[in-house]
């Protein structure tokens, strides 16, 4: 009598994740531990936060998805993983996809954008990299984003502000170039509540893909990553675990 003859478990989907401007990895904490076993998450972290708080961060997109890509394991063939980005994340995460695909590596298996605008588009947010350090400092208080406690200590502010000044540089100043659009689905994902991304310029990521798009909406402002963790969680791994079974 033959043996039974098991298939071995799949590995576990990778899901690349990409912070916010300001954040590192850690803004995903919740996120992670909402989400099922069959996804593996893993942040990458750009220069100039947490863990590499001593290096100079980065002032344009694609030196950060450049700077990322060393971060990644080579995509295997046949191991399947995704790239998510949030806000500033988003934009990485796209121009990351990019990278990869003129390298001839293999592609992921979806993009998904959140609290942006697609790429091509300029936010409604105001431009405030260039400002003064008065008026910069008041306008990304009024995003939110930054717990309240940070503005009470001045000595945290001034830690944080040269790596904040290199984000909102790298988001304001940022231009796309033309490429083709990429072979695989985009989720794009936004907020009811938030002002400067309105649905229009998240059904707008359509364009930069060959594959038709999925958008989803859910309660609260800008910075929903935080305020809806598990509910974010749910719709990524609804999107992701049908389609690596």
């Amino acid at each position: 009598m033959n043996a039974q003859v098991r298939s071995a478990p799949r590995p576990p989907l990778r899901l690349y994740l990409l912070p916010y401007a300001g954040g590192g990895a850690s803004i995903w904490n919740d996120f992670r531990k909402a989400l099922p076993p069959e996804i593996e998450a893993v942040p990458l972290q750009p220069p100039g936060r947490e863990t590499r708080a001593a290096e100079t961060p980065l002032t344009a997109i694609t030196d950060m998805a450049a700077d990322v890509r060393r971060q990644m394991e080579t995509p295997a063939p046949g191991r399947p993983y995704a790239l998510m980005g949030y806000s500033m994340g988003a934009l990485i995460a796209f121009e990351l996809a990019r990278l990869l695909r003129r390298e001839g590596a293999p592609m992921p298996d979806m993009l998904i954008p959140c609290a942006h605008v697609a790429p091509h588009l300029k936010s409604d947010r105001p431009r405030i990299w260039d400002q003064p350090d008065d008026v910069f400092h008041r306008e990304v208080k009024a995003l939110g984003g930054t717990p309240d406690e940070v503005w009470d200590h001045p000595e945290l502010v001034e830690f944080l502000m040269p790596l904040l000044r290199a984000d909102f540089t790298a988001c304001d100043t940022y231009a796309m170039t033309e490429e083709a659009p990429l072979d695989l689905p985009f989720l794009v994902i936004g907020a009811h509540g938030d002002v400067n991304v309105q649905r229009d310029t998240l059904l707008a990521w359509s364009c930069h893909s060959t594959r038709p798009l999925a958008q989803r909406s859910v309660p609260g402002g800008h910075f929903f990553l935080a305020e809806q963790p598990a509910l974010l969680a749910r719709i990524v791994s609804d999107a992701l675990v049908p389609a690596h079974a």
